[in-house]
């Protein structure tokens, strides 16, 4: 049992199945779980298992208490906003930030061409995406597989980033709501399918060509070649306390929204710094990709938020704001 908790590889590939947990919750429930159940330390159901022992555990106990909370009173408010500004910096996991000296061997052969099987799988996924979006304008000039996973950098949470590159302007002149379209059938599709390949989920972008960034990685899934080769004969170190502190600050920041949306606070309010927080991380992100690629702290830091989960903590947050606002109650008249 020790060995699997030492085991950074089986944790970080577990924890990626479980990230509506935080990391040091996760590896203390699986440390009792195992305890528990020493006979499957070793059975390759080991992941169901555990995710039964969640729900059976501790997933009623939540519910149970989230059903009998009362209104606090203000005292007890304000400790709860300090403790939940207070992030354990445990808790932001830098540790699988890493660069390898090769790229993913699931993904490419002698370290160089893609997997002919990868690059075919992508493709299929590619004709049905265009085929869902319904676009008759829509021409394609390249698929580019770019992002972690053509790089070094990659990790158990990396995913498969695929550019699907056209002229925006050759299907609608309005690209505002071109863009806003694409994002919708985008979340349509996503939550509709569950594509992965080889464990790694497959991310689906449309992008004007005119906006294609200089990425430090990029394959033509077209031609069938690099456009732009990683540099594999360098080993860039990391700056894990920087990415780990400027982290931390953002996640301070969404955990504040969500406790004052739990706290009723007014909702435009949370609305304005939701979208401020996703400006701060696209300008973050904007100046990190050309300057650093792939590996800069920015795309870095943007990568330990989506991977922890935090986007996705900020739309349901949306989510539910929307759905209160824009609901008619219906009033008993008595």
């Amino acid at each position: 049992m020790q060995n699997l908790l030492e085991n950074d590889n089986f944790l970080n590939n577990l924890y990626s199945k479980f990230k509506n947990l935080k990391f040091k919750d996760f590896k203390d429930k699986l440390s009792k779980f195992l305890t528990s159940h020493p006979e499957l330390k070793d059975d390759n159901d080991l992941e169901s298992n555990f995710r039964k022992y969640i729900e059976s555990n501790f997933d009623s106990q939540l519910q149970k208490n989230k059903d009998s909370i009362k209104t606090p009173d203000i005292n007890i408010i304000k400790g709860l906003e300090t403790s939940l500004n207070e992030i354990n910096p445990n808790d932001v996991n830098v540790e699988n930030l890493e660069i390898h000296d090769k790229l993913n061997d699931k993904i490419w052969l002698n370290n160089s061409t893609i997997n002919p099987k990868v690059r075919k799988a992508i493709l299929m996924i590619v004709k049905e995406y265009i085929r869902f979006l319904n676009l008759p304008n829509l021409k394609i000039k390249d698929i580019v597989f770019t992002g972690s996973l053509a790089n070094k950098n990659y990790t158990n949470a990396s995913d498969i980033d695929v550019h699907i590159i056209t002229n925006y302007n050759d299907i609608d002149t309005n690209n505002e709501l071109l863009l806003d379209y694409f994002k919708n059938k985008k979340n349509v599709w996503t939550d509709k399918y569950d594509l992965t390949i080889y464990g790694y989920p497959v991310e689906l972008f449309i992008q004007d060509d005119g906006q294609v960034k200089d990425w430090t990685a990029m394959y033509s899934l077209v031609d069938n070649k690099w456009i732009q080769q990683p540099e594999l004969e360098s080993k860039t170190s990391i700056d894990k306390k920087t990415i780990k502190d400027k982290a931390i600050d953002l996640i301070n920041k969404i955990e504040g929204i969500e406790n004052s949306f739990k706290n009723g606070k007014d909702h435009k309010e949370i609305l304005d710094n939701i979208e401020k927080i996703y400006d701060k991380i696209i300008k973050l992100r904007a100046v990190g990709l050309p300057n650093g690629g792939e590996m800069s702290n920015e795309n870095l830091i943007f990568k330990i938020l989506r991977t922890g989960g935090f986007f996705e903590k900020l739309e349901s947050i949306k989510k539910d704001i929307y759905k209160q606002d824009l609901t008619l109650k219906e009033k008993l008249i008595r």
